[in-house]
């Protein structure tokens, strides 16, 4: 199977917490060079999630543990594969795990109106949070985050890629022009949990 130049596909990145329910956070990527086979594509959206995740780890509950990650081509249909996560293993800070409600949102916006990616960031320890308001290390850490979903990535093999917010109106993915993390604990509530923009 390839996946086309120029095409999107839906990543779906899995996660479990401390009670072991699922954490999925949805992202869309553009391959913005030449067609790439499944193996070449799947390593290189690893390392994309990585360069994500690797941002916020350290501020991530230390239950959270990193299972898989899959993707489907938008442009075909075809489902390219379940992968397991290239390194990360699980998160980095000691304590116990806040609410699952409790999220740091990051928002990132887009050149067409009402067209605002919603990142919720989660689960994270307690002791990031003090009176309904994250320590600036966890927000940093989900700006940086939010910065590298948005941002040109080159892999390892050479495939090209950029995050997008996927316009469903339009049919297309429209390039992220900015972003904002904010440090007040927000909740998923008209999605069902993590699962993302």
């Amino acid at each position: 199977m390839t996946w086309n130049g120029g095409s999107i596909a839906r990543v779906t990145a899995k996660m479990t917490d401390a009670t072991g329910e699922a954490v999925q956070n949805v992202f869309h990527v553009r391959n913005t060079g030449s067609d790439t086979a499944t193996g070449g594509a799947a390593t290189a959206i690893g390392q994309w999630l990585e360069s994500i995740y690797s941002e916020i780890e350290g501020v991530l509950n230390e239950d959270v543990t990193f299972q898989s990650f899959n993707v489907l081509l938008l442009e075909t249909g075809e489902a390219l594969g379940e992968f397991a996560w290239p390194t990360l293993t699980s998160g980095g800070a000691i304590g116990a795990q806040l609410p699952a409600t409790d999220c740091v949102l990051s928002l990132m916006r887009t050149g067409f109106s009402k067209r605002v990616g919603r990142k919720y960031w989660g689960p994270f320890s307690v002791q990031a949070q003090s009176d309904g308001l994250f320590d600036a290390t966890t927000v940093a850490a989900c700006q940086a985050a939010t910065l590298a979903a948005s941002t040109s990535f080159v892999a390892t093999n050479g495939v090209n890629l950029l995050g997008v917010i996927f316009n469903f109106a339009l049919g297309a993915g429209v390039p992220i022009v900015q972003v904002a993390t904010s440090g007040l604990a927000r909740s998923q509530r008209r999605r069902a949990r993590g699962i993302g923009i």
